[in-house]
């Protein structure tokens, strides 16, 4: 089945709950039954994202009764492309893609001539480093930001923290790194028994490489989130006046990788090569080759993707104002994988059994898991 991302039903909406209850500014809507909960006033609030773990892949690998089952309340959807560099900075800012301009991990910048991929900071089918400022180019500020500022809407003893699996990208607050997920629980667990009101951002990127190198429903993953589920459990038991919010960046589904380089007709109609994800990328076509790529590229992948011309990709990366750079990332087609197929464009092959950044089910919908642990005081509302 396909689903195209929900911006008001989404990882966003998450931190828009988030940023309401802390009384920042937010533009997405909130999640009501997330709303409910924070409204309880709880001294600490703890917010996991568990890289990969989609909805379609807790079904398949977590147990009924298990906690990760439990507890979970509804289905979201993660933002488009689903991919580790759109989602993240989706989580971090608050806002779509679009306005964040940060549309996938492969970025082309017209002004340096250059493809950019945002993880390794080198450019395209080279190991050669490169500094174009695109970090700087494509800065947003991200929710701690708020935190700093705010000192008049919540008690001025309240810290807030990024801890993560991976020294990722910085962020204006502390970052702590943990190498385990048993690390970050006991991480957790120090912070929301310190004497200060507590935000604490998590960020676990081991179940997403597990998937990446097993698929989705290997004995490996089955383990991994075993253990999950069970050290957020003993987490939250271990916990007071904190509340525990679990969710993902989005999901993976089994696939198999095809060269565009094998397929020259197609090729032959490229402007510069393709950019974003595997499973949602981006074509600049020649202007005389337009008909000749929707034909060439519909008869070889037509079951696998469905191809948006600009004029109607541009909603899937949400609404509102755009990044000044997000135009340039669009090409004149962007193609959304509906199938098991993911495409690269001659670099080399990074073996993998599962991609994620498609609009099907398997990667845009995501668990939304909410644990309440005993409250320390009395319920009050907030004023």
């Amino acid at each position: 089945m396909l689903c195209s991302p929900n911006y008001g039903n989404s990882i966003i909406n998450i931190i828009s709950s988030i940023r309401r209850f802390y009384r920042f500014a937010y533009l997405y809507p909130t999640i009501e039954k997330l709303d409910a909960a924070l409204d309880k006033n709880y001294s600490n609030v703890v917010l996991v994202f568990i890289d990969g773990m989609g909805s379609d892949i807790l079904r398949k690998n977590v147990k009924n009764g298990d906690f990760l089952k439990t507890h979970k309340v509804s289905d979201i959807t993660s933002v488009f492309p689903s991919g580790g560099v759109p989602a993240l900075c989706s989580i971090l800012s608050g806002v779509a893609p679009n306005e964040h301009g940060n549309l996938g991990r492969l970025l082309f910048f017209k002004e340096f001539g250059v493809t950019y991929d945002m993880y390794t900071k080198k450019m395209w089918k080279t190991d050669i480093p490169v500094n174009i400022g695109a970090e700087k180019t494509l800065a947003f500020e991200d929710i701690f930001a708020d935190f700093s500022l705010s000192g008049k809407n919540r008690p001025t003893r309240r810290t807030d923290t990024f801890v993560l699996s991976d020294d990722i990208l910085h962020t204006s607050t502390t970052q702590i790194l943990c190498k385990t997920f048993d690390d970050i629980c006991r991480k957790l667990s120090d912070i929301s028994r310190s004497a200060a009101d507590t935000f604490s951002l998590v960020y676990w990127t081991g179940t997403a490489n597990t998937i990446r190198s097993g698929g989705t429903a290997s004995e490996e993953l089955y383990r991994e989130l075993s253990g999950v589920s069970y050290n957020l459990q003993n987490l939250c038991k271990s916990l007071k006046d904190t509340l525990v919010i679990i969710t993902s960046t989005g999901g993976f589904i089994d696939s198999e990788t095809v060269d565009l380089m094998d397929y020259p007709a197609i090729c032959d109609c490229f402007y510069m090569n393709p950019i974003l994800e595997s499973r949602a990328a981006s074509f600049f076509i020649k202007p005389d080759r337009l008909e000749n790529f929707t034909y060439n590229f519909s008869e070889a992948f037509g079951k696998d993707f469905l191809l948006y011309p600009k004029s109607e990709a541009v909603r899937l990366f949400g609404a509102y104002r755009p990044h000044f750079k997000t135009d340039d990332f669009i090409g004149d087609f962007i193609a959304a994988a509906t199938g098991r197929i993911s495409l690269r464009y001659g670099s080399k092959h990074r073996p993998a059994k599962a991609f994620t950044g498609g609009i099907t089910e398997e990667e845009m919908l995501i668990p939304l898991i909410i644990c309440s642990t005993e409250k320390a005081v009395e319920y009050e509302a907030l004023i």
